[in-house]
């Protein structure tokens, strides 16, 4: 008799994937074998592949036998190990879960089960996606699509619109110009901007410090 295991996706999401794994084991165990396959999860509506995989949460219980999770990579990566007769909850979302740097590391999961008798193991894994990066597809750079640095730069309302057609999936919007109400979409989204600005500004002092640069416009126009 072989160990009876099972495989189980709850969820295949945008961002996300919940599976959940069973092993009645006869004492056999299993050995670095893949649970998480990264290249038959669904891509997001933009069509970008999932690359890997971030481990967020774990639901976990073990009798007669303790899991390692492994990184899979050409030498398998140690990520952590469950304990023997053992069940938990583990939360790693607080800072951003348990992932590794490494580029040889292919970012799925792998489990090697040590097991001393006739054992049970349940496992519920929730997993943040990491798709593959594309390169956007610009509307055409004229002045339909653009607005002039000197009225704000940016993409005017139709230039976002051919945006948007060209980037399924994309929720690119214009420019937050008006007021406010606090804590409204508009206002963190213009707060959002104006972060994301600041730092450009750092990293373009030229740009910074010339008032008529499409930066600095941009930022005006914001009302950062």
């Amino acid at each position: 008799m072989a160990d009876a295991v099972a495989t189980q996706t709850l969820q295949d999401g945008e961002k996300m994937v919940v599976q959940k794994f069973t092993n009645v084991s006869d004492g056999t165990g299993e050995s670095a074998v893949v649970k998480v396959d990264v290249s038959a999860l669904a891509s997001n509506a933009r069509g970008q592949a999932c690359t890997g995989v971030v481990i967020e949460k774990i639901w976990w219980q073990c009798i007669g036998m303790k899991v390692q999770i492994l990184w899979n990579a050409t030498t398998n990566v140690f990520c952590i190990e469950l304990g023997e007769n053992q069940s938990g909850n583990h939360d790693y979302t607080a800072f951003g879960g348990l992932q590794i740097i490494l580029e040889v590391v292919k970012r799925r999961c792998s489990f090697t089960t040590v097991v001393t008798a006739q054992i049970l193991i349940q496992l519920l894994c929730q997993c943040g996606k990491i798709m593959a990066k594309r390169p956007d597809k610009m509307p055409k750079r004229n002045k339909k699509n653009f607005r002039p640095t000197k009225s704000g730069a940016g993409m005017t309302k139709a230039g976002v619109k051919s945006y948007r057609r060209k980037n399924p999936g994309s929720k690119l919007k214009t420019a937050v110009t008006g007021k406010v109400k606090q804590g409204s979409k508009d206002a963190k989204r213009r707060k959002s901007y104006c972060a994301r600005s600041a730092g450009q500004m750092k990293k373009f002092p030229k740009a910074a410090k010339d008032p008529n640069s499409r930066l600095r416009q941009a930022r005006k126009r914001w009302k950062c």
